[in-house]
């Protein structure tokens, strides 16, 4: 509305200027338009000139108007001029409303771990591509914001961590990258130590993507298609229902875990090395678990469920392979 708003005063003022210099002068008003755009730079410019070159589009919507332009006969001007009052009138009362929807609203704050949303987060970027390096911790978690944002948690050493996010095509790019060289004790509990945490808004996108090399990986479900590269460090997927993303999971070495009262939705999920813990919360009703590529290790699993176990519809299917542990086990059972 804002923008429309903006266009037509343009356009009105156009008309105003060739309303008193005669409607025959349109082509002189139109190349003095483009002399002053050209001109921009090149002088200390008033607003008026430096708003005249942001917007080229608008300009050449303006030139359009301008030759075509004829005097307006009293009536057009009248029902002109209602138009633009009931215009107004009705962005001002749009905006009242929206303002009172807002303020109702409770607004939830980037330090709150866990963000719950009515309704998805516009941005305006499709997909999510996090790139990191260094012995830290990575928690990635939901934000009702619309813009990534970044907090240290007692960062032993945060000179030494450098976080970024850009978008490119489309893509929010975010890298981490910590340089020391030595170990760090990372801590996701209670108290969480040395870890980057990341709001990414609560939205649908259509690619979700994670590489992380010694980096000690933990993550809420998102609304997407999640694909997981996790080398020489652990990955967790831990939340209340895991019912948005589909996951496609590679840990190379280290150990994965997985919790949830509820899975709804597909993972595939490979350990090269190291351990492998599925944890539901509740007693799945449906699921469908296959496991028969786990091993060498000693597989525990809850009392009657095979290597291949299904229940209910037989979905979701949780595809699980490992060279290593495997626990997977019902909360206090």
């Amino acid at each position: 509305m804002s923008r429309e708003i903006i266009k037509a005063c343009e356009f009105s003022c156009d008309e105003a200027v060739l309303a008193k210099m005669g409607y025959d002068n349109a082509q002189d008003y139109g190349k003095t338009l483009l002399d002053a755009m050209a001109a921009v730079g090149k002088y200390k410019e008033s607003l008026g000139a430096v708003t005249l070159s942001e917007n080229k589009q608008l300009l050449k919507e303006r030139l359009g108007a301008i030759m075509n332009l004829k005097k307006r006969s009293k009536v057009i001007q009248l029902l002109t001029g209602l138009l633009t009052l009931c215009i107004t009138f009705g962005a001002s009362f749009v905006g009242v409303y929206s303002v009172a929807a807002a303020t109702e609203a409770t607004p939830q704050t980037p330090t709150q771990a866990n963000v719950s949303t009515s309704e998805y987060i516009t941005v305006d970027f499709s997909g999510i591509s996090i790139t990191g390096q260094g012995p830290v911790g990575v928690d990635i978690v939901r934000t009702s914001e619309s813009e990534v944002t970044f907090e240290y948690l007692n960062m032993e050493h945060p000179e030494n961590c450098v976080t970024s996010a850009k978008i490119v095509n489309g893509i929010m790019q975010i890298t981490v990258t910590h340089s020391s060289p030595d170990g760090i004790n990372v801590d996701f509990g209670a108290e969480p130590q040395n870890i980057v945490r990341i709001y990414i808004p609560d939205a649908v996108y259509s690619q979700f993507d994670i590489t992380s090399e010694q980096m000690v990986l933990h993550m809420q479900d998102f609304n997407a298609p999640v694909h997981v590269t996790s080398k020489q460090a652990g990955f967790s997927l831990i939340d209340t229902n895991i019912s948005r993303g589909v996951y496609d999971i590679e840990v190379t070495s280290g150990p994965l875990y997985i919790e949830a009262d509820i899975v709804l939705k597909d993972i595939t999920a490979n350990v090269d090395n190291g351990p492998l813990t599925v944890c539901f919360n509740e007693e799945p009703t449906n699921l469908y678990l296959d496991t028969t590529n786990c091993g060498p290790g000693w597989i525990e699993r809850p009392v009657n469920w095979p290597a291949i176990y299904q229940v209910g519809n037989g979905t979701p299917k949780l595809i699980l392979s490992n060279y290593g542990s495997v626990t997977i086990k019902i909360a206090d059972k």
